[in-house]
């Protein structure tokens, strides 16, 4: 169940970010995913298959008004830095983030690019990504709410 809650605040946080740019009638969300384990790796009720629902229940349909690029790394931090540019040269209007480390490759590629992190990764205001989990600071760091 923590994992269909985590889904449902990253869809909010989601809506939040791609609703604050500038939204045109007909336009097709573009939404990059940089995690660690492929979409093929997933089990049973995976939080993919959460977080796809929660899209879908806030109008987002992939292959309809959304387009998703999914990336994963395998852990592997040579493989991060590479998915992490490429995601960033297909000019997504979003990145969703599982965690702190990828949340950094992102800001150094590009600290332009909107980022939605996982509520349940590192500490995103020890690390220094964001100022306070309340106002993250910049245009280019959004977080959901603790816990």
């Amino acid at each position: 169940m923590r994992r269909i809650g985590l889904a449902v605040v990253l869809g909010v946080t989601l809506l939040a970010t791609l609703s604050t740019q500038a939204q045109q009638a007909g336009k097709v969300a573009r939404i990059g995913v940089l995690v660690t384990l492929p979409r093929s790796a997933a089990t049973g009720a995976h939080p993919y298959a959460a977080f796809l629902k929660e899209l879908r229940d806030l109008g987002y349909v992939e292959g309809q008004n959304a387009t998703i690029e999914w990336r994963h790394t395998d852990g592997n931090h040579e493989r991060r830095q590479r998915e992490a540019a490429a995601l960033v040269a297909w000019k997504p209007d979003v990145v969703l983030v599982t965690g702190g480390t990828e949340a950094r490759v992102f800001h150094d590629v590009d600290p332009s690019v909107p980022i939605v992190v996982a509520a349940n990764s590192s500490d995103m205001v020890a690390t220094g990504l964001v100022q306070s989990l309340a106002r993250p600071g910049g245009s280019h760091w959004t977080s959901g709410p603790p816990g």
